[in-house]
């Protein structure tokens, strides 16, 4: 019974967690860690129930690997060739730097399986924190990766994938790299602070980019190599070392990102058949964007174009590059002060100082008439009060 009581007073002050010494704010799990446990390895279907794990494979009743707290010099968890539904869930997971060998590892390895979900699982990975290839079906939602000297996530050859919600303060190269994938969802994830690329994916079709918050990565926010039928919104690209948004890409939409404050280009496209409007672009160290392709449009071919953060609010708004495209819709972003309206304020101030100083000679602000009867009254000043304001002018 004192075992039990334990255990419960454990879980609940696990429940809130403070500040790490790193900086980096904890994952807040919503089951505890019931105990430490030896790295993991599954192959095959029948290892789920010769070690023991709840479940029976099913999608209403899938393998549960949960509330474990995992640290090793090897990969923490690693299943392969597997069909049967699998979760692990609220795990801590650590691979560190093998000092011996001089070698890092992945933390967690998911190989040629399908039905595999992994969530609200705090990582930290010497290599690699979540390495993925040949998955079907498989889903990482809410984690929180940190890597050492690789990636928060790497993944080769997925399909119906999904990748949601995670967040990546830090990583040795890219926050997450895919390659060779159909009908994935990347989706509300946050990626910061990655020595390379905050996103960086190669060869995908038929995917979804939406809701992400890439900043502050030393190379490109995102990196799209080769992405087709693919759609891009509503991402947040801010902040970022070399591009925003460096793009080659075919028939794909770009829709209401905002791409702000990079070092390099805002958006640098290459391909064709692409659609890009609702988006807010400006502040970008090179141009707010350019076109290498052909056959790329720059607003909806209807009303509504993108918002420039140096558009002139006058006409329509060139895209630098050799492609010669044009925003046909564009607008100012709102609430910055464009160099259309910087324009408007200098002309009207150098139109106004002929005026006012017509009416200064007209009004005579220093030849001013005394009352009529001089002896009894002071001086008496008829000029307007506000036309003292411009007593600089001269006579």
């Amino acid at each position: 019974m004192k075992r039990v009581l334990l255990l419960i007073l454990l879980c609940s002050s696990l429940l809130v967690v403070s500040s790490s010494t790193d900086g980096f704010p904890e994952m807040q799990y919503s089951a505890c860690i019931s105990a430490t446990h030896a790295p993991i390895n599954i192959t095959g279907n029948v290892d789920f129930i010769g070690q023991g794990w709840s479940g029976d494979g099913s999608a209403d009743d899938p393998f549960l690997i949960q509330n474990l707290d995992i640290t090793s010099n090897v990969t923490c968890i690693r299943i392969a060739d597997t069909t049967a539904w699998f979760i692990i869930r609220d795990c801590q997971l650590e691979s560190y730097w093998d000092e011996d060998y001089a070698i890092g590892y992945n933390a967690v390895e998911l190989c040629n399986l399908s039905n595999g979900v992994l969530e609200n699982c705090d990582i930290h990975g010497s290599a690699s924190c979540i390495f993925l290839v040949d998955c079907n079906n498989t889903e990482v939602r809410g984690c929180r990766l940190r890597s050492i000297s690789a990636h928060g996530l790497y993944g080769v050859r997925l399909q119906e994938c999904r990748i949601l919600e995670n967040n990546i303060p830090q990583s040795g190269m890219h926050g997450v790299e895919l390659m060779d994938g159909n009908d994935i969802d990347f989706a509300d994830n946050q990626i910061s602070d990655s020595l390379q690329s905050g996103v960086s994916f190669h060869k995908l079709s038929r995917c979804i980019m939406a809701d992400n918050a890439v900043s502050s990565c030393n190379g490109h926010g995102m990196l799209l190599n080769e992405v087709l039928d693919s759609s891009v919104f509503g991402n947040s690209i801010t902040l970022n070392g070399a591009y925003g948004l460096n793009a080659y890409a075919i028939n794909s939409s770009f829709v209401n990102n905002t791409v702000t404050e990079n070092h390099g280009y805002g958006i640098d496209l290459e391909g064709s058949g692409n659609t890009l409007y609702g988006n807010i672009i400006g502040g970008n160290g090179v141009f707010n964007a350019r076109d290498r392709g052909s056959n790329n449009t720059w607003d909806d071919s209807v009303s509504l174009g993108n918002a420039w953060g140096d558009y002139t609010g006058f006409g329509s708004y060139a895209i630098e590059g050799e492609a010669g495209s044009i925003d046909r819709y564009p607008a100012t972003i709102p609430g910055v002060i464009g160099p259309a309206l910087i324009l408007m304020v200098l002309a009207a101030g150098i139109l106004a100082i002929p005026l006012l100083y017509f009416l200064r000679k007209r009004v005579g602000l220093r030849h001013m008439q005394p009352s009529s009867d001089a002896k009894s009254s002071p001086l008496v000043c008829r000029v307007p009060v506000w036309l003292k304001v411009f007593s600089f002018l001269p006579e």
